[in-house]
């Protein structure tokens, strides 16, 4: 008796939805018993509710991630394995190769370049070594 109750105060209710119109007692039966896993808490229902737009949009942003940076020593590393690979297969041109190459020393020279000066007082410390 009282789920036929509330079938009938929904059902006019579902039918005034936009796109719902021809919604009958099975869909609404059948829409309650899909999600029988997710309980919904008095608290939550208070916090959706009382929630504002902000709110919402705030929770729907994604954290920012920072990007990793590789650095050059790993570049000119992780591209000598993809050369040794892409020599290993028979599907790769000698483009591929020569690319590659170009990349592992583009790699270098910024991993040169970007190393710190030494003195010239160190340089002459490290050479008589």
């Amino acid at each position: 008796m009282e789920t036929e109750s509330t079938y009938e105060i929904i059902l006019p209710l579902m039918q005034r939805i936009p796109g719902c119109d021809y919604a009958s007692w099975q869909d609404i039966d059948s829409w309650m018993k899909d999600d029988d896993q997710y309980e919904i808490t008095d608290e939550e229902i208070v916090a959706l509710v009382n929630c504002n737009d902000n709110d919402i949009e705030n929770q729907n942003e994604a954290p920012t991630v920072e990007p990793l940076r590789i650095s050059h020593n790993d570049g000119v590393k992780d591209l000598e394995t993809a050369i040794k690979y892409t020599e290993q297969q028979e599907e790769a041109t000698g483009i591929d190769i020569i690319m590659l190459q170009k990349w592992r020393d583009m790699a270098a020279k910024k991993r040169h370049s970007s190393g710190t000066q030494t003195t010239i007082k160190n340089f002459f410390k490290s050479s008589q070594d």
